[in-house]
């Protein structure tokens, strides 16, 4: 069990959160002058196993790559969100270099 799964939320945001934060992400940076990232992956695992095994099992691995990109590769600052049932898009909010 992931935990998301196991208190009943996502390591994903809604599609309309995500557009709102990148907009203001984008209006800040403008602001600031400093850079900002982001990077779409796609896992095509997830609609493999909606395939083979339905739907539940492909969001409970949607929600492991979830979890194992917030807790060991974005920053607490970072956010992630989804545009596609097999896509997540992280929006690294400050970027030095």
């Amino acid at each position: 069990m992931t935990d998301a799964e196991a208190d009943g939320t996502s390591a994903i945001v809604s599609q309309p959160e995500f557009l709102a934060a990148l907009d203001a992400c984008l209006a800040a940076r403008r602001a600031d002058g400093r850079g900002v990232a982001l990077l779409s992956i796609r896992c095509p695992l997830i609609t493999e196993a909606d395939a083979a095994w339905g739907r539940l099992v492909g969001d409970a691995v949607r929600e492991r790559l979830a979890d194992a990109l917030r807790g060991e590769v974005l920053r607490e600052s970072d956010l992630l969100g989804s545009f596609g049932r097999d896509e997540l898009s992280c929006l690294l909010a400050t970027v030095d270099d």
